[in-house]
Formats: structure tokens, sequence, C-alpha cells
């Protein structure tokens, strides 16, 4: 016989008892991942355009359009007003991997005037461009990045993508599949229970709860044919590969 079914803290207390929790894609959920690339003082800012220019037709960093090619430098700690990207790490020419380099290894000086620019160092730079604010707020201590916001994401982690009535409503649904598990339970079955609904009307499908080891009759709710929703007892068939 299958153990009694616990009940959890806030189960029975209302909707204002628990907390919404999105579920974000893997991509959505997890730490940016940096790249590390060379960057460079910009000791004249009215070189700043054309050296962005040549940056760009010498490096054109593909991949990477929402790195912002140049940062701003706050504080009193920088003696240089901007720092700009010159280059991937990995891409640097005649480097042999090492990280201690001078612009004659970076740029073609022969052909590349590099007024205006000061000695190369290393920063992380964000791999791809950030899907959450958590993400964009992150990426941000390490270098500027764009961000092209999800309103309905954003508002889901903040726990405001839901009203209190809608809220009421998500309970009242879960309280269902509850009475569904404590049914199956009574039964001598797994005490699961499980609601269909259907989000444009907000009105539930179908109802069931799990059936192991035992006699498999359907349990759910159907509009089809009927201007209310009608229910069949029973449960729902589990099939075990």
């Amino acid at each position: 016989m299958e153990p009694p079914l616990k009940r959890r803290k806030g189960m029975d207390e209302g909707a204002n008892s628990w907390e919404v929790h999105p579920v974000l894609s893997d991509e959505q959920s997890q730490d940016i991942k940096l790249l590390d690339a060379f960057a460079a003082p910009i000791n004249n800012k009215k070189e700043t355009s054309r050296l962005m220019k040549e940056l760009t037709t010498l490096y054109p960093l593909p991949g990477l359009q929402h790195i912002k090619r140049v940062r701003a430098c706050k504080g009193d700690k920088h003696p240089h007003p901007l720092e700009v990207i010159i280059c991937l790490v990995e891409d640097a020419p005649d480097a042999n991997g090492s990280k201690d380099v001078s612009l004659g290894t970076l740029l073609p000086l022969e052909s590349f005037d590099s007024s205006g620019l000061g000695e190369p160092f290393i920063v992380k730079i964000p791999a791809k461009a950030p899907l959450t604010r958590p993400q964009f707020e992150q990426a941000s201590t390490h270098w500027p990045t764009s961000f092209h916001e999800d309103k309905q994401v954003t508002a889901a982690l903040r726990g405001q993508l839901f009203s209190a009535a809608q809220k009421a409503r998500m309970h009242e649904h879960m309280m269902a599949a509850v009475r569904a598990a404590k049914a199956g339970q009574e039964q001598g079955m797994a005490p699961v229970g499980a609601v269909i609904v259907d989000p444009a009307s907000d009105q539930i499908l179908a109802v069931a709860h799990d059936c192991s080891q035992a006699v498999r009759f359907f349990n759910f709710v159907t509009y089809k044919g009927h201007s209310k929703p009608q229910e069949y007892r029973g449960c729902a068939e589990a099939k075990n590969d």
C-alpha cells in the first residue's frame, strides 16, 4: 500500500501561500560564458571613430555583434577616457597562446595607424548575447553588452507575471490535481494527480491520477459535444515500456 499523501506546507492555505517560479531554458538560466580578448586604452578620444573603423575591418569579431567595441572608463583610477576591443586572444597573430603581447604583435604597424592607442591588456567579454536581465547584469560587469529584453521573462523572474486572480485560478487547478491524487491513493494507487487546462479559456479539460497496478479506466474532463465539461470517473492508463 502506498504511504499517506504528505500535505505540502501552504497547499491548503490559498494562493498567497506559495510563489510561482518560471522554468527557463538552459540558455536563459545558465551563467554567461566568457571569452578572453585583447583590449587597449584610447588615450585620445578624437581618434576613436577612426580606430573603431580600422579595427572592425582588421578584426570584425564575427558572432559577437552584441559586444560594444568601446567602453567608457569611469572614475579617477583610469588615466584614459576609453578602452577598445582589439581582438580575441585566440585570433591574435603570432601570439603563440601568450597573453603578454604588444601592439606590434596584434596590429600591422606598417599599415595600421595606432596613434592614440595604449598597450594591450586582457579582458573578459560575454561569448553570447544575454537573454535575461540577470545575465545582462552579469555580462555588464565584464564589458558593455547590447540587451534586447523579453518583458515577459523579466516579469516572470520578478514574480510579476500573474495577477492575484490568475494565481487563485492556478491554485484551484492544483488543488484539483491534489484531489485526484488522493482519490487514487484511496484506491491503493500511487498518489499522483494531473490536470490539463485550456490556457485560452482557463477551463479544466482533463483530470487523472496514477493507476499503477490497477485496472485501467480513463478519468478526464472534456468539452466536446457538451455545453459544460463532463467528468468521467476512473483512471488514466499508465504503460511501462
